[in-house]
């Protein structure tokens, strides 16, 4: 017996170690050190859509996960994904937008690809090249339409048009895909830019702050019943820095560190009235936001501190005060999604909380069964629908990689 002891430890070891290598956090080697992960992490970035994430790691590496194939990326229509799984194996990735049915990304080259099931868009099961230019340097993607920032300052559009959000006015022609993207007008003056659902905000170099597409989502210069077909001023103010958008509403940050919202929220972000979305609110009284990250109902801000907070509730619900929670971490990098947040932290590592997208569970038979017979009597219920897990605070699902290469060659 004692002369197999050897070999039986050696078998034992082995065993364990592909247990080990199996999980997806034990996938990498521990985070490098030094100047590596200081500038590393200035790539990383996330992403929340609908139903699925995306995530660029500290090696320009691509991510995705949730709950459709298409929006993945990964070259099939139904891969539900509860961990992170690589698209592709590009490592020049350098922005990301995921919304409610498709994705958009940026490559270090500015370039511009897309990904997605929308019919206003270029469906695609992969990264998809859009037209031939390099000097993409921002955009953004709604329900049925994106907005893109060249860098030259001039703006560009594509997709559906129903509501005005292209820029130009509704005709036949104008639901174009992505392939045909148009500027809006002849101007060179646009620096940043923010994509809601059905509408867009952006500002000009002059700190000057402009929207069009649904005018119900206001403020609007002068009361509008219509929608907005090219950019209307909002305001007068001439100090806006910064601009993230919701499903139905719009955040901005002014120079004094002032941070403002309005819109159409059923989530009521800050307690605003719904018959009342056309006029800019204060959000609290701080003075000391530097940062707004999109979210769908709600958004993330960041304060001088460094300190990340979630603006809204998560699962909706009505509250006449500001709803403001800090959220807990070091991070490096936030993005909202529709019921769920993602971030990273110093080390790499990607958390997640709210709606567990891709872990959907199925109702238990007889659930099923009454849900079925309840449809049947045109009773609406939710017995036969799959519900989603949700995590109250963050947890860590993923280690992203860092690069192998020395910190001169990022």
């Amino acid at each position: 017996m004692k002369r197999w002891l050897p070999i039986i430890a050696i078998l034992a070891a082995g065993i364990i170690g592909a247990i080990l290598l199996s999980r997806p956090d034990a996938a990498f080697s521990p985070a490098p050190s030094g100047a590596i992960v200081s500038n590393a992490l200035a790539r990383v970035r996330v992403a929340g859509g609908g139903s699925h994430a995306l995530a660029i790691a500290p090696d320009g590496s691509l991510w995705s996960w949730g709950e459709n194939g298409w929006d993945l990326g990964r070259g099939e229509k139904a891969n539900r994904s509860v961990h992170p799984a690589r698209v592709g194996t590009n490592n020049d990735w350098l922005e990301i937008y995921a919304s409610y049915s498709g994705s958009l990304a940026l490559k270090m080259d500015g370039s511009l690809w897309a990904w997605g099931p929308n019919s206003f868009r270029l469906s695609a099961l992969t990264p998809t090249r859009i037209g031939t230019n390099n000097d993409w340097i921002v955009t953004g993607l709604g329900t049925s339409h994106s907005a893109e920032l060249k860098r030259n300052g001039s703006l560009w559009t594509g997709g559906g048009n129903g509501h005005g959000q292209l820029g130009r006015p509704f005709t036949a022609s104008a639901t174009n895909r992505y392939a045909d993207l148009e500027q809006i007008d002849s101007e060179t003056n646009w620096k940043s830019l923010a994509v809601g659902a059905l509408h867009n905000v952006a500002i000009k170099t002059d700190g000057t702050l402009w929207t069009w597409g649904d005018s119900s989502l206001g403020p609007l210069a002068m009361n509008n019943p219509s929608n907005n077909t090219v950019p209307v001023q909002i305001g007068t103010e001439t100090n806006w820095i910064a601009v993230a958008a919701g499903f139905y509403h719009t955040l901005a940050l002014r120079s004094d560190g002032t941070l403002w919202h309005w819109g159409r929220n059923a989530h009521l972000l800050g307690g605003i009235p719904p018959a009342d979305p056309s006029k800019p609110r204060q959000l609290g009284t701080n003075t000391n936001w530097t940062a707004i990250y999109n979210g769908t109902m709600h958004n993330l801000a960041r304060r001088a501190d460094g300190s990340v907070w979630q603006l809204g509730r998560l699962n909706g619900g009505f509250s006449g005060e500001p709803v403001i929670t800090h959220v807990g971490g070091d991070w490096v990098a936030v993005a909202g999604g529709l019921g769920f947040n993602l971030a990273v932290a110093q080390d790499g590592s990607l958390w997640h909380w709210g709606a567990m997208i891709g872990s959907k569970k199925e109702p238990w038979l007889i659930k099923r069964i009454i849900g079925e017979v309840l449809t049947k009597f045109g009773v609406q219920n939710n017995f036969n629908q799959p519900t989603t897990p949700v995590r109250p605070v963050p947890e860590k699902i993923f280690q992203l990689p860092f690069p192998s290469h020395t910190a001169t060659n990022l």
